[in-house]
């Protein structure tokens, strides 16, 4: 609502402007006794809002997604957004362009506030994530290339005499695997990669089979409620529970079956 609000700016101004006029009064009569025009302060404020929760925005829809695989994003995701309410210039330069007016110091010390206040939560909430699986679950997606992190599930490069041999074996496997992801392009299919890869890296590839699958919310789940309603209708009541099953199943599966299997035109060659 408030990019949209952002867009119709211009708009809005004009329309205000002919609500004015003896023209705009007579088309839309008694609108502008129900209608204000915002304030260039709210504009302002509805700019640094938008500002400040756009990435929430982005990283609900993205982490929303059940066409790819949205656990490796998840600590991404987190770790952009901490960074973003870290910034003390976040809001600068909207200050900038309300220029010296009065209302601008009090109006960015607020959404400093704001901002301050949100990161508090989100150490409340995520302080510990950083630090948990999924470090390593997001390098199970190829498109990762964050070698700089290697340290931290591996330790130095050297690997310790008295290691297991699968300890080697694991750590040697997890370097080729950097190197090789180190040339994948950011549209590689995640699914598709492992298919053709995978048996160049077993130990690897048994993670990516278990978490690559998982969501990363509740978003797909609900959906698949959804799609149980409008399978079972007062019509089809009577359907047993495992035939309600293979068909939510189907439903929602449809689309990428397609999508990965070939298919040919009848009658050709």
């Amino acid at each position: 609502m408030l990019q949209r609000t952002i867009e119709l700016e211009a708009a809005l101004v004009k329309f205000f402007a002919h609500l004015k006029q003896p023209g705009g009064r007579k088309e839309f009569k008694g609108v502008g006794k129900k209608l204000r025009r915002p304030k260039a302060e709210e504009w302002l404020t509805i700019k640094c809002l938008q500002t400040l929760l756009g990435p929430f925005a982005v990283a609900s829809e993205t982490l929303g997604g059940q066409a790819y695989p949205t656990m490796p994003l998840v600590l991404p995701a987190l770790s952009g957004i901490r960074k973003h309410l870290e910034r003390t210039d976040l809001f600068s330069a909207f200050a900038a362009e309300a220029g010296e007016e009065s209302y601008v110091p009090e109006t960015v010390a607020k959404m400093n506030e704001c901002r301050k206040v949100m990161l508090e939560l989100y150490e409340t909430r995520f302080k510990d994530v950083e630090n948990s699986e999924l470090r390593w679950v997001a390098f199970l997606d190829p498109r990762e290339h964050r070698n700089f992190m290697y340290h931290h599930m591996f330790g130095p490069d050297i690997v310790p005499s008295g290691a297991s041999d699968l300890t080697t074996e694991c750590t040697k496997e997890f370097s080729r695997y950097l190197e090789a992801i180190a040339r994948v392009k950011s549209t590689v299919i995640p699914f598709t990669w492992w298919q053709v890869n995978g048996t160049n890296y077993p130990n690897l590839r048994r993670l990516a089979r278990k978490w690559l699958g998982s969501v990363a919310t509740s978003v797909p789940s609900k959906r698949a409620f959804s799609t149980s309603g409008n399978i079972l209708t007062v019509k089809r009541s009577s359907l047993k529970p495992d035939r309600v099953r293979d068909l939510v199943f189907l439903a929602e599966n449809w689309k990428g079956i397609n999508a990965l299997t070939p298919h040919r035109r009848s009658g050709a060659a």
